[in-house]
């Protein structure tokens, strides 16, 4: 069996914008995550899903691998939850 695991980064947040992006002794914080991920036993490849284009512009800087997600739309209240993507479809993700 393989894993894949899947890392959301988002880049607008209420509290501190910008945080995936955020350099911790000259690394983006995203990098970080993606490395920790990428030595975690068991885990066979690793994927940041993102909604902004600098995140995955920083991620593919550093070697990873990423992809972009649709921007959420407003919920309607009786809409069912919009159907997953299977990660062999192009690049965009629900």
């Amino acid at each position: 069996m393989r894993t894949l695991a899947v890392l959301p980064s988002r880049y607008q947040a209420s509290r501190f914008p910008g945080k995936p992006l955020a350099p911790i002794a000259g690394r983006p914080m995203i990098q970080w995550v993606y490395e920790a991920a990428r030595r975690a036993e068991g885990v066979d490849r690793v994927v940041v899903a993102t909604d902004d284009e600098r995140i995955a512009a920083a991620v593919r800087g550093f070697g990873g691998e990423a992809v972009l997600t649709i921007p959420p739309c407003p919920p309607e209240p009786t809409a069912p939850p919009p159907p997953w993507r299977p990660w062999a479809s192009p690049s965009t993700v629900c």
